[in-house]
């Protein structure tokens, strides 16, 4: 219930950074080429909105089951082929989630305090949303985990085969 809550905050910051950065795409296109006179801070806003639209979009996307997959191979493969492939996939998104997280933790501990040219904005908000991404993926993926287990768990009560 946590996750969900926090996957509908995401999907709605999702929206807002979207309509931010076509608000300052838009704002610099009118600036630029119509009036003649561009704004300074407009490239450098909407360069860091797409940045956080792109780190919230992808755990989203994965929350909302919008992972790569081979269906086709993987229903003609059987369900124990399926499970099999999907604690692989597990396996790895855990793995490079947690190794992502560590690392850009780091990268904002480390230079998080600088100050960007232009807009003199720290850091912190650029390189911030590595870790959020990587925490997010890791919680969906353990949450996933989590209710295929359940799942299995209760096709074995009722005597059905995994699917």
């Amino acid at each position: 219930k946590i996750l969900k809550a926090v996957m509908t905050v995401v999907r709605i910051l999702v929206a807002i950074l979207l309509t931010g950065t076509v608000v300052c795409t838009s704002l610099q296109i009118i600036t630029r080429y119509v009036l003649g006179n561009p704004l300074s801070w407009t490239e450098q806003v909407t360069r860091y909105l797409f940045i956080w639209l792109v780190g919230l979009g992808i755990p989203l996307s994965f929350y909302e089951g919008g992972s790569f997959k081979f269906d086709i191979l993987i229903k003609k493969l059987g369900p124990k082929v399926g499970f099999i492939t999907d604690i692989i996939v597990w396996a790895a998104i855990l793995g490079f989630s947690s190794y992502y997280f560590y690392w850009s933790l780091q990268l904002v501990i480390k230079a998080g305090h600088k100050l960007s040219s232009g807009i003199e904005m720290p850091y912190y908000f650029l390189y911030g949303i590595q870790p959020v991404c990587a925490f997010l993926l890791v919680w969906i993926t353990l949450d996933d985990i989590w209710k295929r287990v359940q799942k299995s768990k209760a096709q074995r009560l009722n005597g059905k085969e995994d699917k």
